[in-house]
């Protein structure tokens, strides 16, 4: 993984970790929602202003967020079992950049970057759920695709209804 400088322990980080994570849950239980409704569902997540993805040609990224792109780009969507979009949002009027990986399965990734590229945590998802941790043992799941022992899939609101 290229190295990039990390503010995960700020209370900026935390902050924008908790933001993120709630962004996550709202919108999974959105789908549950309209799930157990028979609805139409939302597509993919929209983060705060972000309006959905965006295309990482857009704009010159900044190195990590690049780097973290073209990795998941080589590592999960040129192997045919995911999805990587790049998101732009605001969370205390600062601008942040997301990688979010989907694999064609529940779970997935999110990276999020200041706009300087400064990483401000890396998560390992399951639908609603977000487990945050150490960058580089998070990637190297995506080879092995294990979950962090705090990340159950028995803890997911999908899993204790009917959805």
């Amino acid at each position: 993984m290229e190295s990039s400088s990390q503010d995960s322990g700020s209370e900026w980080g935390v902050r924008v970790r908790t933001s993120i994570a709630q962004q996550l849950d709202t919108y999974w239980r959105q789908r549950h929602t309209a799930y157990q409704q028979g609805t139409d569902q939302p597509e993919q997540i929209s983060f705060g202003d972000a309006g959905g993805a965006i295309a990482p040609a857009t704009q010159p990224l900044p190195t990590p967020v690049q780097a973290a792109y073209d990795y998941y780009a080589k590592t999960v969507m040129e192997r045919d079992w995911g999805s990587v979009t790049l998101h732009r949002t605001t969370v205390d009027e600062r601008r942040l950049l997301i990688v979010r990986v989907q694999t064609d399965g529940d779970d997935g990734w999110i990276e999020v970057f200041d706009q300087a590229g400064t990483c401000l945590g890396v998560g390992r998802t399951y639908l609603e759920l977000v487990a945050w941790g150490d960058p580089e043992t998070l990637r190297a799941q995506v080879e092995t695709g294990e979950l962090p022992p705090q990340l159950t899939p028995d803890q997911s609101l999908w899993s204790q209804s009917d959805g």
